[in-house]
């Protein structure tokens, strides 16, 4: 494994574990980025608790990433896991495309379209690329 994009790999997806415990304690910031309105009804403390549990998510994926760089002992499945996680957010980056086709007017998809929509399809696609590379690239 590569260690350099297993770090950037990693420190990414701590930074978007630490964006979303930010969401986590201001709602009008997880509406903007795409929070179900369900969710956003349930209350603050629902949302503060289901925003704190995807930040944990990503914190894990982040210690997998960072494992998988050498930076400490290998955590449990760590090749699957790092495959599994490249894969996720790639297919969430993905939306990138129809996103920017719907933008530009050549064809109309119903995904969001906004800036801060573009913006995290965008991170999610880097994210998963990096991950995927340093698995690949010995």
């Amino acid at each position: 494994m590569h260690h350099g994009w297993l770090i950037i790999a990693g420190s990414l997806s701590l930074a978007v574990a630490l964006f979303h415990v930010v969401m986590a304690f201001i709602p009008r910031l997880a509406r903007y980025f795409g929070a179900p309105e369900r969710l956003l009804s349930a209350g603050r403390v629902v949302l503060a608790l289901a925003t704190l549990l995807i930040a944990a998510i990503f914190a894990l994926w982040g210690l997998y990433g960072l494992s998988g760089a050498g930076w400490f002992t290998p955590l449990p499945l760590l090749r699957p896991a790092l495959v599994t996680i490249g894969a996720i957010y790639l297919s969430r980056g993905a939306l990138i495309l129809p996103q920017l086709l719907t933008v530009t007017g050549l064809v109309t998809f119903k995904v969001p379209a906004e800036r801060q929509h573009i913006l995290s399809s965008a991170a999610s696609l880097t994210i998963g690329i990096a991950y995927l590379v340093g698995i690949i690239v010995e």
